[in-house]
């Protein structure tokens, strides 16, 4: 089946396409294509992040304001044929938070230079593609590793192909590192893959720099055959980055690509990129020392690009779970702090005492935690608190605690972290805290709170 795939008769840019495009380039075109691979500014040439915004605040003539710009992206996403906004419509009702986000639709309008109806296009693909990529069933939960990936993390750990690389280019720009030599479809699933990407994607879109200064994108693919990557999966893949989210990829990177690489992805590659994309594209070939000499040329550490350990990835997937567990306890506590403002007792409403109540069962937690000490063991127990159905080891990572997760047949007393402590006990300490918050809950007099 893989192997059909790549006799597919996709498009593709031939040799004699690239040489009529380069004679037909302009001088702007030129400098500006140099400019975003070497990260250099087109006025001055320092190195200063390149502006998203219009000359003129809401574009074209207009000059609308934000509010109204969005205003008018929401007519348009009305306005689309029913089976184009599906997607979107369920997401506004089973995930009004994110559906409704402000700052994404923001981002999709900036994306699209304050086009309202290209903008709104674009949210409700990304509402129909990730569904496709998903499911139904978790498509709309929060697109975190407790949320829609809790099923992916220890596939995430194992393959390892897309990944945020610890160091960014002399610019100062984002560098995401594709592995594709380790995308081989008779280990993963191309669907599976497609969501560990997507993952990394939402995360690199968090990234204020993403958006501003923007992302450099290296592919290292020296091993890639038909059985790891077809040119149809690499422009999925074109399609996830270039069209779902609002980040700006300034240069894409292409590092030593093998013979199958050239003859049957990159071409197909070059004709989806489109013309401006494709003058951001460059291919370094040859030996490790030629190639490290044409990246440093672009601002970019050869060694840097290459697959990271894997306890550096761990690293970033345990310091994900821990943010994520945090901005959910933040954006809750968030919630229930809104609620109360700007209200007299009187007219506190049922909804607002419970609030109210889960608010001093976390002013218990903290009494129950802070006189040991440990402010990571504070957040787990609150961790655990909002979801009892959490495991030990995850409400201690929620916290801050760095332990790799035990092997089957390993005993959690065998399992240290840097502080020299066992996993075991910490769980047990664990325990000891959630026992005498359950104690501290008990003595209320009104009863409605429970763990």
């Amino acid at each position: 089946m893989m192997a059909a795939a790549v006799l597919d008769p996709l498009p593709v840019f031939t040799a004699a396409d690239e040489a009529r495009e380069k004679a037909s380039l302009t001088p702007s075109e030129v400098i500006e294509a140099e400019c975003d691979l070497r990260g250099l500014s087109s006025d001055n040439g320092e190195s200063t992040p390149p502006s998203d915004l219009p000359s003129s605040f809401g574009g074209g003539s207009s000059g609308a304001s934000l509010n109204e710009q969005l205003s008018q992206m929401l007519e348009e996403l009305v306005a689309l044929p029913g089976e184009e906004k599906a997607a979107y419509l369920r997401a506004v009702i089973r995930c009004p938070d994110q559906a409704n986000d402000r700052s994404r639709q923001s981002d999709a309008l900036r994306r699209e230079e304050y086009d309202a109806k290209r903008a709104a296009k674009r949210i409700a693909k990304y509402w129909e593609e990730r569904v496709l990529i998903f499911g139904d069933a978790k498509a709309y939960l929060p697109m975190t590793l407790h949320g829609a990936l809790s099923d992916e993390v220890a596939s995430m750990l194992e393959y390892r192909i897309d990944r945020f690389l610890a160091n960014k280019d002399i610019s100062g720009r984002i560098i995401l590192c594709c592995d594709l030599a380790r995308a081989d479809s008779t280990t993963i699933k191309m669907d599976e893959e497609a969501r560990h990407l997507w993952y990394v994607l939402e995360c690199l879109s968090q990234e204020v720099s993403s958006r501003t200064t923007g992302v450099i994108i290296v592919v290292n693919c020296p091993d890639v055959s038909v059985s790891k990557i077809t040119p149809s999966v690499a422009l999925k893949r074109i399609r996830y980055v270039l069209g779902m989210f609002p980040f700006r990829i300034r240069a894409i990177h292409v590092v030593q690509p093998n013979e199958c690489a050239l003859q049957t992805v990159i071409p197909a590659v070059k004709y989806a990129l489109g013309r401006k994309m494709r003058q951001r594209l460059v291919i370094h070939q040859g030996s490790d020392e030629e190639v490290t000499s044409s990246m440093a040329q672009f601002g970019l550490n050869r060694n840097d690009a290459k697959c990271e350990k894997e306890t550096i990835f761990k690293s970033w997937i345990h310091q994900r779970l821990a943010k994520e567990y945090a901005e959910s306890y933040i954006a809750r506590q968030n919630a229930a702090t809104h609620v109360d403002q700007g209200r007299s007792q009187a007219a506190i409403s049922a909804k607002a005492r419970k609030y109210k109540t889960k608010k001093m069962l976390m002013s218990i937690v903290g009494q129950a935690t802070a006189p040991r000490g440990d402010s990571r063991m504070t957040r787990a127990v609150q961790a655990r608190i909002r979801n009892p159905k959490i495991s030990s080891y995850d409400a201690l990572t929620a916290g801050g605690f760095v332990y790799p997760r035990p092997e089957r047949g390993v005993s959690p007393m065998d399992v240290y972290d840097a502080d020299n402590v066992s996993l075991q006990q910490r769980k047990n300490q664990l325990s000891r805290r959630i026992r005498q918050v359950r104690d501290a809950v008990a003595t209320m007099n009104d009863g409605n709170s429970s763990i």
